[in-house]
């Protein structure tokens, strides 16, 4: 099979899952405790940090009473009229995502991203490389936190108590990875007060910190490929929301976890707005192929931008067919540290979306 028979249709019925305001005096959010399935407590606070919370947690909602699932079209990026970038919709498809070692074209599977050796003594450094490359001109890049996840259903392991496991699930919830409350979001007060160290997360240092403290400008790019089944058919994609379509005052609502003493800030999007997002996926991966997408991007401190976040959710494919293999796949997380002046990147709003 070959680019050109892919199929070029959106997914017209699919459905993603948003948020509903909360109850007055709750919160949103999940309190996770040991036997939770979902993800492992070391790739939490790889991604998350520790930062301590020591409030009630009498009135967080759960999940169930905070969500809602919307029918939504989610396009083909492949054959969007406006092809996906990183500069003006958040995201986009990488088409030569490989290297010598790890990732290679034409492979049957990327077995080495099963191994956590391997991934964060080798890959990691890889990912950093396609990062600078795909945003050229950033002095630092860091890999710290990758998320390796399988289908609940296909791979009962992954549904086993988060202590046990070393596989994540898909994330339905549609979410942004972080607040405006996050650790990274804060890194230069972090590094001011000393308190990074005992916050941060697990694989990103005080003094690499101190690197993106000192920058005009971080972003962290999430660079998501699949593992396994390369070309074919899934039951499940990665969704992701074109930046430009969502207001974040108007449409973000904060959602957080509470693990092991400690908070992840997290927002999703409220329900209400569904309508004026636009919503994108890439099917049929193939083994060079990845879909990369900024997670947070803190715009440049020195012209008084606005950070920005992508949203981003597993979503079903109600066409696939039953026998279809599962989804298998690996993201990698890199922060890059930009010096100033800005570069040429545009910024578009809503009103302007073609």
């Amino acid at each position: 099979e070959t680019d050109s028979d892919r199929p070029t249709r959106a997914m017209d019925t699919a459905s993603i899952i948003y948020n509903i305001p909360p109850p007055p005096g709750w919160k949103n959010g999940v309190v996770v405790d040991a036997d939770s399935p979902g993800i492992a407590p070391w790739a939490f606070h790889a991604q998350h940090g520790y930062d301590k919370f020591s409030g009630s947690l009498d009135r967080v909602t759960g999940f169930a009473a905070c969500t809602k699932q919307v029918p939504v079209c989610v396009r083909n990026g492949r054959t969007a009229s406006e092809t996906p970038s990183l500069a003006e919709h958040g995201f986009e498809l990488v088409s030569d995502a490989t290297d010598a070692t790890t990732c290679q074209a034409g492979a049957l599977e990327h077995a080495l991203l099963r191994e956590d050796e391997h991934v964060t003594g080798t890959y990691y450094d890889e990912a950093c490389n396609l990062a600078r490359r795909l945003l050229p001109g950033a002095s630092a890049a860091y890999a710290f936190n990758h998320v390796h996840r399988q289908s609940r259903v296909q791979r009962p392991s992954a549904n086993l108590p988060r202590h046990a496991t070393t596989c994540s699930v898909p994330s339905y919830m549609c979410h942004a990875d972080s607040t405006a409350s996050s650790v990274l979001a804060n890194v230069k007060a972090h590094v001011a007060s000393g308190e990074y160290a005992s916050v941060g997360p697990t694989h990103l240092s005080a003094d690499q910190a101190a690197i993106l403290a000192a920058a005009d400008r971080v972003v962290v790019l999430n660079i998501w490929r699949l593992v396994s089944n390369f070309g074919k058919p899934v039951p499940t994609h990665l969704g992701l929301c074109d930046q430009r379509s969502v207001t974040l005052d108007q449409d973000a609502l904060e959602y957080n976890f509470f693990v092991d003493g400690c908070v992840a800030y997290n927002y999703g999007l409220t329900a209400s707005q569904a309508h004026h997002h636009r919503w994108f996926h890439f099917p049929r991966l193939a083994a060079h192929e990845a879909v990369v997408f900024k997670a947070y991007d803190s715009g440049h401190a020195s012209q008084g931008a606005t950070p920005s976040w992508v949203f981003h959710c597993a979503v079903d494919d109600p066409s696939c067919p039953p026998d279809a293999p599962e989804r298998e796949s690996m993201e990698i997380r890199v922060a890059l540290a930009f010096p100033g002046p800005p570069t040429d990147e545009l910024s578009t709003s809503r009103e302007d979306i073609p």
